[in-house]
């Protein structure tokens, strides 16, 4: 029997896109794969996906069009449906994974901005603009709090002490910000 492959969009959306870093590479396994004949299975989801991500880096639907029809063709590949509960499961710990990641970056750019402008605290605006710039990510981390809120990736009380908590590094922040000179 056959090795069958399972390739991901990444895969052949860099494969579509001249410019993507991966391209070369990418073109090279699935050319290496149609010289072998080899079985491929997909499921029916990395059309929509391969369509997406080519209209978001092109903003070209034709080319969108094109690329998720080049895969649809691509010798060897079989196509399989994805159950809805399945699907919906695949897309929410996609959309957490997601999350969780600009989460992640917010919150920790709140304390590498701090401490970037505190090392540059003898220049006012520098430190400021640091400063302001840790607020912001203070900010969007409660945003992205909300959001898994209202996703259900997260219970209210958990929700609200971390609401909370970014709401009292933002008031620190600002009163340092603005009064930055007293607390030489």
């Amino acid at each position: 029997m056959k090795e069958r492959y399972t390739i991901d969009a990444s895969v052949w959306v860099a494969a579509l896109l001249p410019t993507d870093t991966h391209h070369q590479s990418s073109r090279d396994v699935l050319v290496h794969l149609m010289a072998q004949n080899a079985p491929i299975i997909c499921p029916t989801l990395i059309l929509p996906e391969v369509a997406a991500a080519v209209a978001r880096n092109t903003d070209r639907d034709d080319l969108a069009i094109q690329g998720s029809e080049s895969v649809r063709d691509f010798p060897g590949m079989t196509l399989r449906p994805l159950e809805h509960d399945l699907a919906m499961k695949a897309a929410r710990l996609a959309a957490i994974h997601r999350l969780v990641d600009q989460m992640r970056r917010s919150s920790r750019g709140v304390c590498g901005n701090i401490v970037e402008g505190f090392a540059k605290r003898r220049y006012e605006k520098v430190f400021k603009n640091a400063l302001n710039d840790s607020l912001g990510e203070s900010e969007e981390t409660k945003l992205w709090l909300d959001f898994a809120l209202d996703c259900d990736y997260m219970q209210d009380e958990e929700h609200k002490r971390l609401t909370v908590g970014y709401g009292q590094v933002s008031a620190m922040l600002w009163t340092l910000m603005t009064k930055w000179e007293t607390f030489g």
